[in-house]
C-alpha cells in the first residue's frame, strides 16, 4: 500500500523525537552544499520490485512448498524414540515457519521443501554441538515427526493500473513518479544521517535518555510488528523475520540498544541545526505535517493521535524533517 512506502522513515522520525537531549553538547561540522546522489535505476527498479512485493497476497496453496514459502506445521521431536523437552508442538494453532528463516536447527527447514498440505515426514537430524538452548541435546541424533498442515504462497501483483488503484495511485505513471520521489527523499536522508554523524561532534550525553531511546524504539516497534502479525494472522517471530531480517524479540532489543546512542546523537544535532537555522515549527505547518502523519499511522481521529504520541514529540519530528528538507534544497544534487 502507499502507506507502506513512508512508514519505516516516519518510525524512525518519530522514535527519534521521542528521545531526550538534554545536557548534550554538539559542535557542527558543514552541512550546507554537501553533496546528495540520486537513486539509480537499478536501486529504483528494487525498490518497486520491493512494492510488489511487500503488497503480495499470502494464499494457501495445494503445491509444493519452496524457499519464502510459509509451513504451518506440528511436530514432535525424538531422542531415542523418547520425546524431549521443548521439541513437541501439537496445537490447535500449529507453528508458521518461513522455509529459509533458519529458526529451526539445520535441516529441519530444508526437510520440509517440496512437502505438500496434509503430509508426515519424519526428518533425521542432528543438533549443533554446542547447543546452548539445551545442552543436553548438543550432538545428538533425533528424529522430528512432522505433520504440514497447510502451506502458504506469497502472490506478487503485477504493475498496472489496477494494482496501481490498490495502491492509492491514479495510474501505474503516478505510482512510479511518487515512487522514485519517496526513494529519492529517503536516499537523501540517509546519505545526510551519515553525513552528519560523520561531521559533527555530540558529547555529555546522559545515559537515561540512551535507555530511554532503546526502550521506546524496541516497544515500538515490537508494537508495530505485534499489529502487523495479527493483521496478518500470522506468529510474531515470523512477520518480524520478513520485516527486518531478525529472528527474536533478543535479536530486536539488541539492535534497539545499538541504535539508541547514535539515535540520541543524531536528534542533538538536528536539533542544533535548527537552532542554528532558525527552523521552527508554525502552527499552520503543524497542524499540516501532523495530519499527513497522523494519516499514514491510519489514524482516522486526528486527537487521538496527538494523544497517543504527544504535541511535542510530534513537533519534534516535523522539525526534524524540515530541517532534512533545509539541507536538500542547500545541498549538490547528481
Amino acid at each position: 500500500m502507499k502507506k507502506r512506502l513512508l512508514v519505516f522513515t516516519l518510525v524512525t522520525a518519530m522514535l527519534a523525537a521521542l528521545t531526550g537531549c538534554g545536557g548534550a553538547s554538539v559542535k557542527l561540522g558543514e552541512y550546507k552544499g554537501i553533496a546528495l546522489k540520486k537513486v539509480t535505476e537499478e536501486e529504483y527498479q528494487s525498490e518497486l520490485s520491493s512494492l510488489l512485493t511487500n503488497n503480495a497476497k499470502m494464499e494457501e496453496s495445494e503445491e509444493p512448498a519452496e524457499k519464502g514459502d510459509t509451513v504451518n506445521i506440528n511436530y514432535a521431536g525424538y531422542l531415542d524414540g523418547v520425546a524431549f523437552e521443548g521439541g513437541t508442538d501439537d496445537s490447535e494453532a500449529g507453528t508458521d515457519l518461513v522455509l529459509g528463516s533458519n529458526r529451526f536447527i539445520a535441516g529441519f527447514e530444508d526437510g520440509l521443501i517440496g512437502a505438500t498440505k496434509g503430509q508426515e515426514l519424519d526428518l533425521n537430524l542432528t543438533f549443533p554441538d554446542p547447543y546452548q538452548n539445551n545442552p543436553d541435546l548438543a550432538g545428538k541424533a533425533v528424529v522430528f515427526k512432522v505433520t504440514v498442515n497447510k502451506v502458504t504462497k506469497s502472490v506478487v501483483p503485477e504493475l498496472n493500473d489496477d494494482t496501481a488503484s490498490k495502491l492509492g495511485y491514479a495510474s501505474v505513471e503516478a505510482l512510479e513518479e511518487q515512487l522514485r520521489e519517496d526513494l529519492n527523499q529517503r536516499t537523501f536522508q540517509n546519505q545526510i544521517g551519515e553525513h552528519l554523524m560523520s561531521v559533527c561532534e555530540v558529547k555529555n550525553i546522559p545515559q537515561k535518555d540512551i535507555d530511554k531511546a532503546s526502550d521506546e524504539w524496541y516497544n515500538t516497534y515490537y508494537n508495530y510488528i505485534t499489529a502487523l502479525a495479527n493483521a496478518y494472522g500470522a506468529d510474531f517471530n515470523t512477520m518480524l523475520y520478513y520485516y527486518t531480517g531478525l529472528q527474536s524479540t533478543d535479536e530486536l532489543k539488541n539492535f534497539a540498544n545499538e541504535y539508541a546512542e547514535n539515535s540520541v546523537k543524531y536528534q542533538a544535532i538536528i536539533k542544533k541545526i535548527a537552532k542554528v537555522e532558525k527552523i521552527a515549527v508554525t502552527d499552520e505547518e503543524y497542524n499540516k505535517r501532523a495530519g499527513d502523519y497522523a494519516k499514514n499511522y491510519n489514524y482516522e481521529d486526528f486527537d487521538k493521535f496527538v494523544e497517543d504520541y504527544g504535541a511535542d514529540t510530534i513537533k519534534d519530528a516535523i522539525t526534524m524533517d524540515m530541517v532534512i528538507e533545509f539541507i536538500v534544497k542547500n545541498a549538490q544534487i547528481f
